[in-house]
């Protein structure tokens, strides 16, 4: 394995400070490993722009291209995300493997968890223990 796409929820997120980090913090996991990393919020500059001036098509060819370049899509999925799932759809059919994350006691959409390409399901309690699961998760791809 050579590089890894963090997904996760962005436009729902409640405290989306907070989970930028959380995905900084896999995606060092994912580093630590060897990997390449691709994090959306940091590496896809239409992403960044205003609201009012982002080019929603960008962002769809922009993730779905990067998803298509990685070799493991490792998602956090605690909170549901139609831009999370149409990227696990996007791996499955690129033929990556996918690695979900969930905090306890989280409702996970049964069609994220039925996707044929996902190899692991991590539950983790903080994040701590998600990216220690992670890493062990990695090791074995």
């Amino acid at each position: 394995m050579k590089s890894a796409y963090i997904a996760g929820t962005f436009t729902n997120s409640l405290d989306f400070e907070s989970q930028k980090k959380f995905y900084e913090a896999l995606g060092a996991v994912a580093q630590e490993m060897g990997c390449r990393t691709c994090i959306p919020h940091r590496d896809n500059k239409e992403i960044q722009k205003p609201h009012g001036e982002k080019k929603p098509s960008a962002i769809f060819a922009w993730a779905t291209g990067a998803v298509h370049d990685c070799d493991v899509v490792v998602a956090e999925v605690s909170v549901p995300s139609l831009g999370t799932g149409g990227e696990l759809v996007e791996a499955a059919r690129a033929g990556k493997s996918i690695v979900l994350l969930s905090k306890k006691g989280s409702c996970v959409s049964a069609f994220a968890r039925g996707n044929p390409a996902v190899v692991y399901h991590i539950e983790y309690e903080n994040e701590e223990d998600a990216c220690h699961k992670l890493k062990n998760v990695l090791k074995q791809l």
